[in-house]
């Protein structure tokens, strides 16, 4: 019996690097379809098609086909080929599912727009934000606190339900050491330090505990500058700053900190934590949207974010770990739940019943 072939479009967007959580995200998911791939097509007749940058074609290897992306298919993205399956890797991706496309699905990382803007820049960024998400057929949402707040804040009554993002066990993945040297015992952040991140706030904890090493790592964008340049100006001995770093570098970060500081007051899904504590690493989290979720009972929390509450419950985590009896192995364990097989499973059986 001929099996039916299923063309599926997975939208990337215009991606620009894999330095920050939407760039890992895409390119961890991209790998994980990549990967199988031909393994679909020769069992099932599904047949994959990214869409993206054509500086990124082929850097899923050959298994899948890759598409063009341009300005215009914000207006108008017409293909000769009919997709069963049109999936946006997440809610920003201005370009329309290609016409007669049968089924779209949209994965929505976050409303985060609620809880930093107010009055007319809220309104607009709604606003254009309902309209890219009125597009899908079927909305995806990465923890249970981003759909919940998909039907608090808006009246969109597509179908929609949650798939947990994966995350990398980093302990496969080789350690290399960055060029500059560190201490040897730090407190570790790593992100693209966007205000809702709080890295203002690690800065001030440093400036205040100036015994506790502290090190930061992001993309070379205008926020990380930024503090760098804010480092430089109070003059901190006690902090560094990396920029870019491998997926190397940042397993051996993670592997080597003291914990993680994640101060953040605005997350969908919050993946730093995770990859830190794949590691067995005690992270340090704020009491904020997700982050209880994804850190669950494990984490420890900011009530708030001054310096001396901050070194407090730093304080608190780090007398639980020398009290506890295997706690690293227990964080690993809650982590090893987050896995991208399992994720990638719940996507395909989205794409599979699509009619």
């Amino acid at each position: 019996m001929t099996k039916k072939t299923r063309h599926i479009g997975i939208g990337f967007g215009e991606l620009k690097h894999f330095h920050d959580g939407l760039g890992e995200f895409s390119n961890q998911f991209g790998l994980h379809i990549a990967n199988r791939a031909r393994m679909l097509k020769q069992e099932h007749g599904v047949h994959f098609h990214f869409h993206l940058p054509a500086k990124w074609h082929g850097h899923f290897g050959n298994d899948v086909d890759y598409l063009p992306l341009t300005k215009h298919q914000r207006r108008l993205h017409f293909t000769r080929m009919r997709f069963d399956v049109w999936h946006s890797l997440h809610q920003h991706i201005r370009q329309r599912p290609p016409l007669f496309t049968r089924h779209v699905i949209t994965t929505l990382h976050d409303l985060n727009l609620v809880y930093m803007k107010t009055g007319g820049s809220l309104w607009r960024g709604m606003r254009r934000q309902l309209s890219l998400l009125q597009r899908a057929d079927e909305i995806v949402c990465i923890s249970d606190h981003v759909l919940a707040d998909l039907r608090r804040f808006t009246n969109l009554r597509q179908p929609a339900h949650r798939i947990y993002n994966g995350v990398r066990d980093l302990r496969a993945v080789s350690q290399v050491a960055p060029l500059e040297p560190l201490p040897a015992e730090y407190f570790f952040h790593i992100g693209r330090m966007a205000p809702n991140k709080n890295v203002d706030r690690i800065i001030d904890l440093a400036t205040s505990w100036t015994e506790r090493q502290f090190v930061l790592a992001g993309p070379r964008c205008d926020e990380t500058e930024a503090h760098l340049k804010e480092i430089r100006h109070r003059g901190l001995t006690n902090m560094r700053m990396l920029f870019d770093v491998s997926d190397q570098e940042k397993a051996w970060l993670y592997g080597h900190c003291a914990g993680l500081i994640f101060p953040s007051s605005t997350e969908g899904f919050g993946l730093p934590p995770i990859e830190a504590m794949s590691l067995g690493k005690q992270v340090f989290l704020s009491r904020a949207t997700c982050l209880p979720e994804i850190g669950g009972e494990l984490a420890s929390y900011f009530d708030q974010l001054d310096p001396d509450s901050m070194k407090q419950t730093i304080l608190d985590g780090e007398a639980r770990r020398a009290h506890e009896i295997n706690l690293s192995d227990r964080i690993q364990k809650w982590a090893d739940q987050f896995s991208w097989d399992r994720c990638i499973d719940q996507y395909l059986a989205c794409y599979m019943r699509a009619k």
